[in-house]
């Protein structure tokens, strides 16, 4: 199959010219004149009607009334539950020939591992690969391989039929709506500029008969989807830098681009849309992923090239998990876990349903007032506002819809908080006047 030589995109020239412009693009200068989707199919479709799980933190329960205080308020036992938000998995693929046994674990344990969950919890979900795609399989000594470039064939029920060992070269690689394959090889340490290269048009030289890449992979993201990527790599990301730049200073490079072309898609500094997990060269851990609270570990597994410490450095930045890319015997956990952190990460922190009151009880929305519990165990009581347009920068909530409420909503502020607090705690107290800004 036939190799990219340039891509064009937001940056509009050559995969070895994005440094500067992925340097530039912090001040301002790289502009987003991304294309809208024409003939393609329509990257807002899901896979089905929204979905609604039930999951655990951060926790909204009722307050009773302090039985002792004559003027306590009279609470009313509710369980509401968050709603879940689709989300869009871009899963990035190493395609160098050091990646061979890494490459046949994820082609192993995406279906049964990972999307099958996925698609168990009810979530509704999206799966873009970014990485080569091929359909044939390598033999012999993997070590041979090395300085080739591998590909990556998803089978059925995640990907398309038939399977990848009876695919010809007119069959696509694509399970619209909920698995694309973005055709578009990555190198030992390109990735980010590979992404940023090709985020708002399809690479030059692959073959692309249905149109898909046309529109870029940013092309293929719903706006309402929460964006998680993770990336598998033995290597680091600096090549295309040239080592120029410390590791956390290239993490904050790329989420500085991300941030500022694509608002819509990945949020901003203050609330963040996406997550980025790395399946990288770390140390093994006994089996367990390093949490965003642990430091960067300079510890390299024992096939990898690095630690690959830019990569942990956006993982730590955006909450998310990393693990040791050399333990692939073990990928069946790794995705289980990835599997269960996607449909946690599916939750909206910061909006809950009301329940219907209990039989003989009326809902009275002027009434209701929300405390919400750091991790830390400061408590703090929010205001309640008239609209999210009045929220400002208020440690506050208002109704979905105050005429007709539904609904708990966070202001920015104190979502921002419940987003990256998951020991948070939203207690709901009925039956006392709504605490309202004070006018000062």
């Amino acid at each position: 199959m036939a190799q990219p030589e340039r891509a064009r995109g937001v940056f509009g020239g050559s995969v070895g010219d994005i440094r500067d412009q992925l340097i530039a693009g912090r001040d301002g200068v790289v502009e987003n004149t991304a294309a809208k989707p024409t003939d393609q199919e329509d990257p807002s479709a899901t896979n089905g009607e929204p979905s609604t799980l039930t999951v655990e933190p951060p926790t909204l329960t009722v307050e009773p009334p302090d039985e002792e205080s004559p003027g306590s308020c009279a609470a009313i036992a509710l369980e509401a539950q968050s709603t879940a938000r689709p989300v869009d998995v871009i899963l990035v693929i190493d395609n160098s020939g050091s990646m061979a046994d890494e490459i046949a674990a994820v082609e192993r344990n995406i279906n049964v591992n990972f999307a099958n969950i996925l698609r168990g919890s009810g979530l509704d979900f999206r799966v873009i690969l970014f990485g080569r795609y091929d359909t044939e399989r390598p033999t012999g000594d993997v070590s041979a391989l090395i300085g080739e470039s591998l590909g990556v064939c998803i089978d059925a029920p995640l990907g398309p039929e038939p399977a990848c060992a009876e695919r010809g070269d007119d069959d696509e690689p694509h399970n619209p709506t909920s698995f694309y394959h973005f055709n578009y090889p990555v190198s030992s340490s390109d990735s980010f500029c590979k992404l940023a290269a090709s985020a708002t048009s399809g690479p030059e030289g692959i073959d692309d008969p249905s149109g898909v890449m046309k529109a870029g992979w940013t092309g293929l993201l719903r706006e309402e989807a929460f964006k998680t990527f993770a990336i598998i790599s033995d290597d680091t990301m600096w090549g295309c830098f040239n080592g120029l730049h410390p590791a956390a200073e290239l993490a904050q490079i790329f989420d500085d681009w991300l941030l500022e072309n694509h608002p819509e898609h990945f949020g901003n500094a203050l609330q963040r849309r996406y997550v980025w997990h790395s399946i990288v060269g770390v140390q093994d851990k006994g089996g367990e992923a390093y949490q965003p609270d642990e430091p960067i570990t300079g510890g390299r597994c024992g096939t990898a090239q690095s630690a690959a410490e830019e990569y942990q450095h956006l993982s730590v930045l955006t909450g998310g998990l990393r693990y040791p890319v050399c333990s692939f015997e073990s990928y069946d956990v790794v995705f289980q876990r990835m599997a269960e952190r996607v449909i946690e990460e599916s939750r909206v922190p910061c909006n809950w349903g009301l329940p219907s009151p209990p039989p003989g009880q009326d809902f009275d929305p002027s009434l209701v007032n929300v405390n919400y519990t750091r991790g830390s165990g400061e408590e703090i009581e929010l205001v309640g506002v008239g609209s999210a347009a009045e929220c400002g920068e208020a440690e506050g909530w208002h109704y979905d819809d105050p005429s007709q409420p539904t609904s708990i909503v966070t202001c920015p502020t104190t979502c921002a908080q419940l987003t990256n607090d998951v020991a948070a705690k939203v207690d709901v107290q009925l039956g006392c006047a709504t605490r309202v800004p004070v006018v000062r």
